[in-house]
């Protein structure tokens, strides 16, 4: 019974972080003794990818990341493991914004994150199609 009575007030305890941590909003804050940052995100598809550049066609205006501003993107992914479905975001690499004009987004890969292979072959995240999103800090005015 003590057990029990411990796994529930665990449940209890966590189940504002739980409920929070499915919040699909756009803009999350942290503070720190330093200075106090605002995340936001862009979400887009997957237009193109040429060498290390990366084009994404987005609709959301509200928040655009400055020119040169870095970044990281991630990639939605959905997946069946053994009878379970698992949907969430995967970083899948470090961009660096080079252009932004009307709905479309280049980026520059700075640095490829989530290596992956099935069967012998690299998994492509940058395929066209893919739904991904912009993460990058600002200043909390």
């Amino acid at each position: 019974m003590k057990l029990l009575n411990s796994i529930l007030l665990f449940i209890l305890l966590q189940t504002p972080s739980l409920l929070s941590a499915q919040n699909n909003s756009a803009q999350s804050y942290s503070g720190n003794s330093v200075a106090d940052s605002i995340t936001l995100e862009l979400p887009g598809i997957i237009k193109s990818k040429v060498n290390d550049i990366v084009t994404i066609q987005y609709s959301d205006a509200e928040n655009i990341p400055a020119k040169n501003i870095k970044c990281t993107l991630s990639k939605h992914f959905d997946s069946v493991v053994f009878g379970f479905k698992t949907t969430g975001w995967l970083d899948i690499a470090d961009v660096q914004v080079i252009t932004c004009e009307k709905g479309i987004l280049k980026v520059k890969i700075i640095s490829e994150k989530s290596d992956m292979t099935i069967n012998d072959q690299k998994v492509d995240h940058f395929k066209p199609g893919n739904e991904v999103k912009l993460l990058w800090k600002e200043q909390n005015k």
